[in-house]
């Protein structure tokens, strides 16, 4: 890797404890931001294709970008789902000529609609897990680079793994104890009483 100012490292540290932290939180609000993005852009190329003045493209543009804001949690679903249907889909294909020596279709469809569903039903323990994973690399990968950055000898590579292992599983825990949303039990309601 090529050395890197120390300030770069310590950033790179800092994002990294952010997502490993609150990573599957800030997935809903990038979700929403994405999706106003999108629209936005889906507005700037309407109104180019109709020859607005730049007063109304913006106002399309703005007024699509709410639009997609509002929107943005159907289109992270939507996003989990075509994500899981694909890998249903590719799954099943590959049981299914691995089975009987080709792709049945209906092997193909009922993966897809399987994959679907599964990645729709356990999006938040995969929303936990890839966040951790991503921030716990981040974290490892910037206080190498500060250390670099700060003069001292590259670190070894089993502190760099133990770190990242430490961050991943550190944060998915951390994540699963505080994005944890379930209803009261029965019981503790009545003991309240």
């Amino acid at each position: 890797m090529k050395e890197l100012p120390l300030w770069h490292g310590v950033l790179w540290a800092a994002l990294g404890l952010v997502l490993v932290v609150a990573g599957y939180r800030l997935m809903r609000v990038f979700a929403r931001l994405a999706g106003a993005f999108l629209f936005a852009a889906a507005g700037l190329l309407a109104a180019a294709h109709f020859q607005v003045g730049p007063w109304p493209s913006l106002g399309i543009a703005l007024g699509a970008a709410l639009l997609g804001y509002l929107s943005g949690n159907a289109l992270y679903y939507l996003n989990m789902s075509v994500n899981g249907a694909a890998a249903g889909h590719v799954i099943a294909a590959t049981a299914s000529i691995a089975i009987a020596g080709r792709a049945h279709p209906w092997a193909s469809i009922a993966g897809i609609v399987l994959g679907g569903l599964l990645a729709v039903c356990f999006e938040r323990p995969i929303g936990l897990f890839g966040t951790s994973v991503v921030g716990g690399a981040l974290t490892a990968a910037g206080l190498s680079a500060a250390l670099a950055g700060a003069g001292v000898a590259g670190g070894s590579g089993w502190l760099y793994g133990l770190l990242f292992l430490a961050c991943a599983a550190g944060g998915t825990v951390i994540q699963a104890r505080t994005t944890r949303d379930l209803p009261a039990s029965k019981n503790k309601v009545e003991e309240k009483r």
